[in-house]
């Protein structure tokens, strides 16, 4: 169909302009009196023709042609890759008939179809190859990806291949898709009743102290074995520390047991726990758990020391004492009478102040005890100038500003991650101490403060260090109010007690000067990346990053992995990737100069246990959510009948759309070649009958 930009009328002027021009050419021109009327009529529709298509291009003519596209159904496939699958399966042979029904539901579906296949356990990929070997299963993770990735796509229906067993994120069953397709459930696993007894959970801290009792809490889980007995043991190396007989007396039987055992020894020391194989058990896996606990030999001591009563004091104190490397005092300033240098940081909450002991003050700096300056409305500005020289605040008038904490994203003493980043921009305003501040040279600010949408260069949280002594300065009170904010938007108060733990971490650490560190984590979960860190200093103790460093990884049976870290920022960084269950150690090395340099350290990786606390598989999930979106639950040999279900269902067919294409006229080189065809002709013939 041929349209234009003009109206239609306007043809009709193009067709009138085409047959002027042929009447006033060749009948009113009596140069053509002598050709035959043959010719002179063939000269005159020729020119009729080239200038009534040559007026209609002016018009802008388009060319409209309608098409039909067809959107054919994607059939999405999500089969559990965890371990839980083969909990009860012979493994060859299971992947063996897994492969075969797989191959046969894919060609189902080859015409008039879109299969796409995903495995998921606690993350999700599209792949076609099932191992069966991930740690954890997160079912409505996997239907979240499905929505963010197919949203507006014709989706047919989506195939979950599952036991129903999860033991990360919500329950599927409230957590379906926004795609509004059916869900089709192929059942695997054993739904059966097995015989069974099994450490189900293992609840400890990560580290102790040397001579402390440190509690172990084992949820004990047994399954179609009444009248049974069995014993629960917990060795260290070697040893038998703790011994318990157990007593099943039911068919369903579960146990909390409660122990405490004694940190005698420094380092990573691990702990064993074994429970008896019974007689009937197939999974014996969940028999054997251990664990590792960091023995350190000594706490760092934290005073706090106040002006006077204030809420801020109990918010501190609470989220420091629930750390078990802190033990957290708290004095005031008329009544302390201990000496200062016992505490590894001293958190001076509105001190100095017009009724504070200034002679204590001034010793904290002559022996370089690390301080926190919390200041507020309580405290004495000018004597707060005089005890320290990380900011000055002049020209003070008293008087308190409400101001937001705005993060300095170059800050580089330690890592703020994301959700701590998202918890101090939404935090609750504080009350800060108003003045014009100077600031050291050699100041980091974390914070600066945040009047309404006007970001200032004044500190709200701001550190430093001279000589040895560690100093930090928050010119705001308020801290609960960040707390309670924790609390009302997480639930919990992880976010304070984490910034409130970095702040204190690197404050009261005692300064590694060796030029060569590696940084990692004691412990790792089994699904958890191995990340390391590593920091070179030049003899004037200048951060360098071009040497290159290396890193060699002993395993518990002595295999050795040699990595290269890589330049990260002034330092350098190392991942690892994920390692197998175990005792590692490494060895470090770099050279500079000619002198070689070396740094040692263990980490223990945890093994991830949770697909082996439950493996009785949960079909009741997978046909309540086939009954809720309208599809349909299967065997896992059913596959056939899966396949026509889907086949034979009316609302899962191709969609056909009809598109209308608009494509300009003047475009089409054709047109330009014929016009151009045309007129040549004329001339041609003109030629000849000697008109020109």
């Amino acid at each position: 169909m041929i349209t234009t930009e003009l109206a239609g009328n306007y043809i009709i002027l193009c067709v009138l302009a085409g047959v002027a021009a042929a009447i006033f050419l060749y009948y009113r021109d009596k140069r053509l009196s002598e050709t035959t009327k043959g010719t002179r009529f063939l000269l005159a529709f020729i020119r009729f023709l080239g200038i009534s298509l040559l007026s209609f291009l002016l018009l802008n003519p388009y060319l409209s042609s309608k098409k039909e596209q067809t959107e054919y159904p994607s059939i999405i496939f999500l089969q559990d890759n965890s371990t839980s699958i083969l909990a009860h399966e012979d493994s060859s042979s299971f992947k063996n008939e897994f492969d075969k029904n797989f191959e046969l539901l894919k060609n189902s579906f080859q015409d008039n179809y879109q299969f796409r296949s995903f495995a998921f356990g606690e993350d999700i990929q599209e792949t076609e190859d099932y191992r069966f070997t991930e740690k954890k299963t997160d079912i409505a993770a996997a239907f979240r990806n499905i929505d963010l990735q197919f949203s507006n796509q014709h989706i047919g229906a989506i195939i979950l291949a599952s036991d129903g067993l999860y033991n990360v994120g919500i329950d599927p069953r409230y957590a379906l898709p926004n795609i509004n397709a059916p869900i089709y459930t192929i059942a695997m696993g054993d739904s059966s009743r097995q015989k069974d007894f099994a450490i189900g959970r293992v609840l400890h801290n990560n580290i102790s102290y040397l001579g402390n009792d440190f509690p172990v809490e084992i949820k004990l889980k047994a399954d179609a074995l009444p009248g049974e007995k069995a014993l629960l043991e917990v060795q260290h190396k070697g040893k038998t520390v703790y011994k318990k007989d157990i007593d099943i007396n039911k068919s369903l039987y579960s146990e909390s047991i409660q122990l405490f055992l004694t940190a005698d020894k420094t380092g990573l020391q691990e702990y064993e726990l074994r429970i008896s194989e019974l007689n009937g058990e197939k999974n014996t896996d969940n028999n054997y758990y251990r664990f590792q606990i960091d023995v350190l030999d000594n706490r760092r001591k934290i005073l706090i020391l106040a002006d006077a009563p204030h809420p801020d004091l109990s918010a501190i104190r609470s989220a420091l004492s629930k750390q078990d490397e802190y033990e957290v005092e708290l004095a005031y300033g008329n009544t302390f009478k201990s000496k200062p240098e016992a505490y590894n940081l001293i958190i001076l909450h509105q001190l100095p102040s017009s009724t504070a002991n200034l002679q204590l003050l001034e010793e904290l700096a002559k022996k370089e005890i690390p301080s926190w300056f919390i200041l507020g409305e309580q405290s004495d500005v000018k004597s707060f100038n005089k005890t320290q020289d990380l900011v000055a605040i002049r020209k003070a008038s008293g008087n308190n500003e409400t101001a937001y904490a705005a993060l300095n994203n170059k800050f580089d003493l330690f890592v703020v991650d994301d959700k701590l980043k998202e918890f101090i921009e939404f935090a609750p305003p504080l009350a800060c101490t108003f003045g014009k501040y100077q600031i050291a040279t050699n100041t980091h600010v974390l914070l600066r403060q945040r009047i309404g949408n006007v970001l200032s260069d004044r500190p709200m949280l701001a550190f430093g260090a001279f000589e040895k002594r560690k100093v930090a300065v928050m010119s705001g009170e308020g801290l609960w109010r960040w707390k309670l904010y924790d609390y009302e938007e997480n639930n919990n108060h992880k976010q304070f007690e984490a910034l409130l733990g970095k702040i204190v971490q690197y404050l009261s650490a005692r300064d590694d000067k060796s030029r060569f560190k590696i940084k990692s984590k004691k412990q790792f979960g089994e699904t958890e990346a191995i990340v390391f860190e590593a920091e070179l200093y030049n003899s004037s103790y200048e951060p360098v990053n071009e040497n290159e460093v290396s890193l060699e990884l002993t395993n518990e049976n002595g295999d050795n992995f040699d990595y290269y870290f890589s330049p990260y920022g002034n330092h350098y960084k190392l991942n690892a990737g994920k390692l197998a269950a175990g005792n590692y150690s490494y060895v470090a090395k770099s050279e500079m100069n000619g002198e070689k340099m070396s740094a040692k350290g263990n980490f223990y990786v945890r093994p991830l246990q949770l697909e082996l606390n439950q493996t009785r598989a949960d079909h009741k999930i997978l046909y309540q959510l086939s009954e809720k979106t309208g599809g349909r639950h299967f065997a896992f040999s059913e596959n056939e009948k899966l396949a026509q279900a889907i086949l034979e269902n009316e609302k899962i067919k191709p969609i056909i759309y009809e598109k209308w294409e608009t494509k300009s006229i003047l475009d089409s080189s054709w047109l330009m070649a014929a016009l151009l065809l045309l007129f040549a002709i004329e001339w041609f013939i003109r030629k000849r009958a000697g008109s020109y």
